[in-house]
C-alpha cells in the first residue's frame, strides 16, 4: 500500500496549507524573540489552535524554547531535561505541570 494519490487541486491545497503552517510557526518564533509575545500567550494560543491543522499546537517545545531571548540549543535541552520534557514533545503534548514549570522559570528571568 503506497501513499495516497492526489489530483493537482488537492496537491496544491496541501502545499498551500503547509506553507501557511510554516509561516504561522515562523511568525510565533519571531514574536517570541522580539518579546512581542509571551510564553504564556503561546501556550494559550496553542491550546485553542485549530487553524492550519494545529500549526501552533504541533510546534516542538525545543523550537519554542530556542526562540526565547537568551535561550540556545544547549540551554533549551537543559531545561527540557530539568522539567522531564521529551526532546520530541510538542506544545499540545505538554502536561499542566510542565507548562507551569516553564512559565515559572521564564517569569523569574
Amino acid at each position: 500500500m503506497g501513499p495516497p494519490e492526489y489530483d493537482r487541486a488537492q496537491h496544491a491545497a496541501a502545499r498551500q496549507a503547509a506553507m501557511q503552517a510554516r509561516t504561522a510557526r515562523a511568525d510565533i518564533k519571531r514574536q517570541l524573540k522580539s518579546r512581542a509575545l509571551s510564553l504564556a500567550e503561546v501556550f494559550d494560543a496553542a491550546a485553542s489552535d485549530s487553524a492550519a491543522g494545529g500549526a501552533l499546537a504541533s510546534m516542538r517545545v525545543a523550537d519554542v524554547l530556542q526562540s526565547m531571548p537568551g535561550i540556545g540549543p544547549t540551554k533549551a535541552a537543559h531545561l527540557m531535561d530539568q522539567f522531564a520534557i521529551a526532546s520530541n514533545r510538542r506544545l499540545r503534548g505538554l502536561g499542566s505541570r510542565q507548562r507551569a514549570q516553564l512559565l515559572a522559570f521564564f517569569e523569574r528571568r
